[in-house]
């Protein structure tokens, strides 16, 4: 009980109330108090006594949950709000909150429920977030230089990587890849549902390739009083003094 002593002037004689916690009538947790009073026999009055009941009502609690506009994916549940729970009385409190769809990109939600206490009712709250396409990484590969060959030359890689795991290869669009000089190579990821596009280009040379010159010649030929034909490359001399033997050419 409330040892509480409250007096009020009677006109001959005062009442007295008791209980047992002063401190609970001056600021008293929720729930049912009893009080007590007492009147001690004074000249024309006889002593009495009588009881009360005090009801606290509990107290509202306020839930607040606080989240940023927005956060970049990065493959992992995203835990970025803040739950306060407070009230009357110094009711001060800082849970952890609930959440669903914080890993891939789109709206994330964050909630606290506090069910109440002694002396407070419950409360909650909720807030969303935005999570945010990550960047990825386009990247071509090519060596300095490769030597003419005839055919399109497509000597380059491509990778395309990010946060979260992406790692992947991607296909090389080139362009002047036949003919000697500079070749372009390029690739690009369109993107997606957790990271934006991305792109890159290299350029690499076309060498030319080397030519091979050859002279070929019968180990003799025969006097015919003639001077010998000019000697031609690849079997055209050859070619040339047969001809000449069989009167098919002259000077």
């Amino acid at each position: 009980m409330v040892e509480l002593q409250f007096r009020k002037a009677l006109s001959s004689g005062s009442a007295t109330f008791t209980n047992t916690d002063i401190a609970a009538l001056t600021s008293p947790s929720a729930g049912d108090h009893v009080l007590s009073a007492s009147y001690a026999a004074q000249g024309n009055f006889a002593a009495s006594s009588a009881t009360g009941n005090l009801h606290v009502d509990q107290a509202p609690s306020i839930t607040t949950v606080n989240c940023p506009a927005s956060v970049i994916y990065t493959g992992l549940p995203l835990t970025p709000c803040t739950v306060s729970v407070t009230g009357a009385g110094g009711l001060s409190l800082t849970p952890a909150p609930t959440y669903t769809n914080n890993t891939n990109v789109g709206t994330a939600t964050a909630s606290y429920n506090f069910a109440g206490d002694a002396n407070h009712n419950g409360s909650n709250d909720s807030k969303t977030f935005t999570i945010e396409k990550a960047a990825s990484v386009t990247s071509v590969t090519c060596p300095a230089s490769v030597t003419y060959n005839g055919a399109a030359q497509t000597p380059c890689t491509a990778t395309v990587t990010g946060i979260g795991g992406l790692n992947d290869s991607l296909t090389v669009s080139y362009t002047n890849n036949i003919n000697a000089g500079t070749a372009s190579a390029s690739a690009s990821f369109a993107g997606d549902a957790n990271h934006n596009g991305s792109s890159d280009s290299k350029t690499f040379t076309i060498e030319k390739a080397a030519s091979v010159t050859s002279v070929t010649c019968p180990a003799s030929v025969t006097y015919n009083g003639a001077a010998a034909d000019s000697v031609h490359s690849d079997g055209d001399w050859y070619w040339r003094a047969q001809r000449f033997a069989h009167g098919e050419l002259h000077k």
